[in-house]
């Protein structure tokens, strides 16, 4: 019957079965005639000893099951061996010093993996197989990695270490849709040189920088780079919004009332240009200031309603933070104006190469780089972006 309950425990005789207060318990006893050393693999008959294991298992219908297993120590017969004696092995059945089964550590790494620790260790309770939440992650952390299948899609982005400071490469595995590595920084060489450990790798999905196209390039020459969805939403969105920043006045008449019209056609034409000749990165920003603005101002009317922050963020889609912000401040806070503080040293050189004519931005991101620049390449190329739209490339002079 023990046999037939428990197939995976060849060797054991059970002694006596009884059920107790705490659950079941199992008396069992060890019947192989030999075992073989762990070190030299010589098998001995030869018994030094006995003691006695106290392993849980897996319930049986809720109640736990505690076994009694009587085990051997033996000798081992090889004299050259530096083992004199060894417990019995029980592989398939139980770890060396373990207090738990081999299948009712799995079955709590299993719970861990799919629901957490805390979560576990109630679930765990009420399946009669207790145990602390600290147990459940322990056992999660050390049990083996699962092998990883070769990556045919990958994405790559860069993600923050400390934001504005070190970044590093995230990789994901867009067929499964799961992280599958971490690079410690945002280079290009680093990310090819992942890329040649995975030759298996036939898409790259990444921004439109040029570090990760650059290390694409050197590392899997025969994928095929796409664009990330992303950040194609986000540049039609930016271009979008350019658009009716440009046209704003435009469609300000358009929805203006005949009154205003003929208002308009009696400014001043000196003051209508010098509001026409206003650069777009200057139009931009006070559009997005006076969004910001409008939400501040929303803001501490459903405050003054009694509306909570939680319930306000939700209403105008807003961070939480920024709710609490925009409550507990007087004033309406402006923009903060030295967001490229760390890039502010390399101005003057930027400005020089750029009037010289150099417009790539990747070229101009490694020179400062070499220079001590610890920035991220978003930053300059959002700066040298702006430079572009404000005055735009200068000529290269004819020779």
């Amino acid at each position: 019957m023990f046999t037939i309950l428990f197939p995976d425990l060849p060797g054991f005789s059970v002694e006596q079965i009884e059920r107790t207060e705490k659950g079941i318990r199992i008396t069992a006893r060890a019947t192989a005639s030999s075992a073989y050393c762990p070190d030299c693999q010589q098998a001995s008959s030869r018994i030094h000893s006995y003691y006695t294991r106290r392993p849980l298992d897996l319930p049986s219908s809720g109640r736990p099951i505690l076994f009694v297993l009587q085990v051997r120590h033996f000798r081992c017969p090889n004299r050259a061996c530096p083992r004199k004696t060894f417990a019995e092995p029980l592989p398939n059945f139980l770890f060396p010093y373990a207090q738990r089964t081999s299948r009712l550590r799995e079955s709590l790494r299993k719970l861990g993996e799919e629901i957490g620790g805390e979560a576990g260790a109630r679930i765990s309770k009420q399946q009669g197989m207790a145990c602390s939440a600290s147990t459940v992650l322990r056992l999660l952390r050390h049990s083996p990695l699962p092998q990883a299948a070769s990556t045919k899609i990958v994405g790559v982005d860069e993600w923050a270490w400390r934001k504005g400071q070190r970044y590093g490469t995230l990789l994901v595995d867009l067929e499964q849709h799961r992280p599958i590595d971490l690079l410690a920084d945002a280079t290009a060489e680093s990310f090819a040189a992942w890329l040649q450990a995975h030759p298996s790798v036939e898409i790259i999905s990444r921004d439109r920088g040029t570090t990760f196209a650059d290390g694409a390039s050197r590392g899997a020459p025969h994928a095929l780079q796409v664009a990330d969805r992303w950040h194609l939403l986000q540049n039609l969105g930016e271009a979008l919004e350019k658009v009716l920043v440009r046209h704003h006045a435009d469609l300000k008449r358009a929805l203006a009332p005949e009154e205003e019209h003929q208002l308009t056609a009696t400014l001043d034409q000196e003051a209508l240009a010098h509001v026409l000749a206003r650069s777009q990165t200057e139009r931009l920003r006070q559009a997005r200031r006076e969004r910001r603005l409008a939400t501040f101002t929303r803001v501490h009317e459903l405050s003054a309603q009694g509306w909570s922050d939680a319930s306000i963020a939700r209403m105008l889609g807003i961070h939480k933070k920024t709710a609490v912000k925009y409550a507990q401040a007087e004033h309406f806070p402006e923009a903060r104006s030295d967001r490229g503080r760390k890039l502010t040293p390399y101005l003057p050189f930027l400005h020089t190469q750029w009037a010289a004519g150099e417009y790539n931005i990747a070229s101009q991101y490694q020179a400062i780089r070499a220079q001590g620049y610890s920035g991220s390449e978003t930053a300059v190329r959002n700066y040298l972006t702006a430079l572009r739209e404000e005055v735009g490339p200068r000529r290269r002079p004819r020779r």
